[in-house]
């Protein structure tokens, strides 16, 4: 017998009983021991001591008083724990109001235990967050069992108090509880409302941890749920189908969610699409849906959930006249919702089964369910009851209205005071103009006498001028003379590398020469021989090395003409040139010169000119010298590309022109073989060149950073990647200038 007692005693404490029911049978346990306990019974024979075993009675009985059961969270053990750990009373006050909600899809007796126990607390030590918290959680509970008009009044107290101590976090969820029991009653459209400034808050929440934030997103599940639930009543299905899956995305991949005091949201989404489906005719999808909301309740025990798809799926069998399974849930759901007071689920539940079996021609079953759902319609929906939630509904409009009306005068006083303080400013400020003018006329009479004194040191001044200007002018004579001189040492610096250059064309002059008088003495004698055909091959053979020895002649002059260039004082002018149509014409110059060398070469020529460049003073034969020569030497670099690397790749010279502040920009750009490191910083020196012999000076460059650098007053650069890209950029001043003739001699030198 008392292993009976035992185990009766130990499913009392099962997760799926409320206090109700686990506090009849312990006390039934405890009544079982006493009437069979034989000592016990002796004891109480003795007259003297029947009122100490009424105490003891009391005293077990309330032993029996129940421990709250197993919550439906994993986590309401850390937060027991946490409790007794607390170490002041406004931590066990969160805590009791977090305990709570842990309780509130399982054990709705064991929500309002803690909730109310914690609100105790909360008034002894006068802590009004924590009263906010907890009243919050105790009007959700009571309108879950069916009391609308109370619980709402309770959640609405629950938001004056979290407003009042500014609990943003606090003030959210109290408005999503409103929310709840707005859609509870039907009123989707008031339901609506709250959750959307719920949303608001809830979207300003900035977490400080992982625990806080794992507890956001799962609050902010719940919310975007009920947001879309309340839509799919509306039968706003796309509305409700973007909250939901919202919802599941947010929560997707977070599966800490069981870990905190709201729970994971995943079964409430999972019947909430199914519930979309189901009013979209898509009975097979939205029967997935309430299954896997089935499967992800059971872990966390949310029995509300459960109980809710249950109802679900009981009106979509009943839809498809499938009615032995639509009896079987609807029969789960009743049992849940009487179990645990949940009213809207009992009336739902009682009316499918009224059906149901009025369906099946059973008029006592049909009877007995018609009376409950009945006494479920009159505690949820009584005229008394609906009166009183429409009286809390009004009073709740009235007070909105009243503060917006308290914000409406606010403002009118902040207007107010901002047009006197306006006002005050202007006065200040016409004050401070007078005493500006004052301060002014007084300076102007100073400024006077200043102006004379000015007059007076301006003729000294002007003197002064003059003979600065004397000695400006033979400053700058000198100054020629001396950079004459340094171009003169250029040259002679120069020297050898020139000798050095002119040394191999006029060897191979000479050799060819010498060539030719062999092949002539050859000719005569084939001639006088009468050879006539070896005479005409040696006339042939003649010919090519004439050719030759006028190829090496030409190459000796272009080296001299180049070094000429280099040194030669420049006699342009500056005048004003459109830079755009200059570019253009070296652009085609230079590509149908390399044409003219490699008649198999194509290449893309791109011209980014910008089109409000206007015109630039400089001196165009020589900016047209260096341009050409730039982009020869762009077109030649992406030829070698093109022949070492022919497959998949397209050769591009690009020439673009912008006008900056100040500046002019002109950037020549190939994609060809690039300039190596170790060259890089020898390229505008006389005479070097990476090309082969024949085919370079290695004058252009430098003749080209002279003209730019010391001819225009600009800069050259070159930024390059050996393999990739080329870029030579021309910065050339803006500021108006003289158009009269500018020699360039005095810039130009080495």
């Amino acid at each position: 017998m008392v292993e009976k007692l035992f185990l009766l005693w130990t499913m009392a404490d099962n997760q799926y009983l409320d206090y109700s029911a686990a506090r009849r049978m312990k006390r039934f346990v405890l009544c079982s021991l006493l009437a069979y306990s034989a000592p016990v019974a002796a004891w109480y024979r003795v007259p003297g001591r029947r009122w100490a075993a009424c105490w003891a009675w009391v005293g077990l009985l309330a032993m029996g008083t129940p421990v709250p059961a197993q919550a439906q969270s994993p986590y309401t053990a850390t937060l027991q724990r946490a409790l007794r750990q607390a170490p002041a009373d406004t931590s066990r006050v969160l805590l009791l109001a977090d305990i709570s909600t842990t309780f509130r899809y399982s054990l709705p007796d064991s929500a309002l235990w803690y909730a109310q126990r914690g609100l105790r607390l909360a008034r002894r030590i006068k802590y009004p967050k924590g009263q906010g918290r907890c009243l919050a959680r105790i009007g959700y509970v009571l309108a879950e069992k069916g009391n609308l008009p109370l619980g709402l009044r309770t959640e609405l107290r629950a938001l004056q108090l979290n407003q009042n101590s500014h609990d943003r976090l606090g003030e959210a969820r109290t408005l999503l509880l409103i929310g709840l029991s707005y859609s509870n009653s039907t009123d989707y459209t008031q339901a609506l409302r709250y959750f959307h400034r719920a949303k608001k808050l809830y979207d300003a929440q900035i977490s400080v941890n992982e625990q806080d934030t794992q507890l956001l997103i799962a609050e902010k599940g719940v919310l975007l749920h009920n947001i879309g639930a309340s839509y799919t009543m509306r039968n706003q299905l796309d509305s409700a189908r973007y909250f939901e899956q919202k919802a599941l995305q947010l929560i997707r991949g977070h599966a800490g969610l069981a870990q905190t005091s709201s729970g994971n949201p995943l079964p409430l989404v999972l019947r909430g699409l199914g519930l979309i489906y189901a009013r979209a005719n898509r009975d097979d999808l939205a029967l997935r849906y309430y299954r896997r909301s089935v499967a992800a309740a059971l872990p966390d025990n949310n029995l509300r959930a459960t109980c809710r798809t249950y109802n679900a799926l009981a009106e979509l069998f009943w839809k498809r006249h499938q009615l032995d399974s639509c009896r079987y849930y609807a029969h789960q759901t009743l049992t849940i919702g009487r179990a645990k007071s949940w009213m809207v689920e009992v009336l739902g539940a009682s009316t499918l089964l009224a059906q149901v079996f009025e369906a099946s021609g059973k008029a006592d079953s049909t009877l007995a369910y018609v009376q409950l759902m009945q006494t479920a319609k009159d505690s949820l929906y009584s005229p008394r009851r609906m009166r009183e939630l429409t009286a809390v509904s009004i009073a709740e409009q009235q007070q909105r209205l009243k503060v917006e009306a308290e914000g409406e005068r606010f403002r009118r006083r902040v207007r107010l005071y901002a047009l006197l303080s306006g006002l005050g400013v202007l006065l200040l400020l016409a004050l401070g103009l007078w005493l500006t003018v004052r301060r002014k006329q007084r300076t102007n009479r100073h400024l006077q006498t200043l102006n004379r004194r000015v007059n007076q040191q301006k003729k000294t001044l002007t003197k002064q001028r003059d003979d600065l200007s004397k000695a400006l002018a033979e400053v700058t004579t000198m100054q020629t003379q001396l950079i004459q001189s340094a171009k003169m040492a250029s040259l002679g610096e120069l020297a050898a590398g020139i000798a050095h250059e002119i040394q191999n064309p006029l060897n191979f002059v000479t050799n060819f020469a010498e060539v030719s008088r062999e092949m002539l003495d050859d000719l005569k004698a084939d001639v006088v021989a009468d050879r006539k055909e070896e005479a005409l091959s040696a006339a042939d053979d003649l010919s090519q090395t004439l050719q030759k020895i006028k190829h090496h002649g030409h190459r000796a002059a272009s080296i001299v003409k180049g070094m000429l260039g280099h040194s030669r004082a420049s006699s342009g002018v500056r005048e004003p040139t459109d830079l755009n149509t200059l570019a253009e014409e070296c652009l085609r110059l230079a590509y149908e010169g390399r044409r003219a060398k490699d008649k198999g070469f194509h290449a893309a020529c791109v011209p980014d000119l910008d089109p409000a460049l206007g015109l630039v003073t400089v001196v165009p034969q020589d900016l047209g010298r260096v341009l050409l020569n730039l982009l020869t030497n762009a077109f030649y670099a992406v030829s070698e590309k093109s022949r070492r690397h022919p497959q998949g790749y397209q050769p591009e010279v690009k020439i673009c022109t912008r006008r900056q502040s100040k500046q002019v920009e002109i950037v020549v750009r190939d994609n060809g073989l690039g300039i190596p490191e170790a060259v890089r910083a020898k390229i505008f020196q006389p005479f070097f060149t990476t090309k082969p012999t024949g085919e370079g000076t290695g004058l252009g460059l430098s003749l080209s950073y002279d003209i730019i650098t010391k001819g225009h007053g600009g800069t050259l650069t070159i930024d390059s990647r050996e393999g990739e890209y080329t870029e030579v950029a021309i910065l050339l001043p803006n500021e108006p200038e003289s158009h009269s003739a500018t020699p360039l001699v005095d810039k130009v030198y080495d």
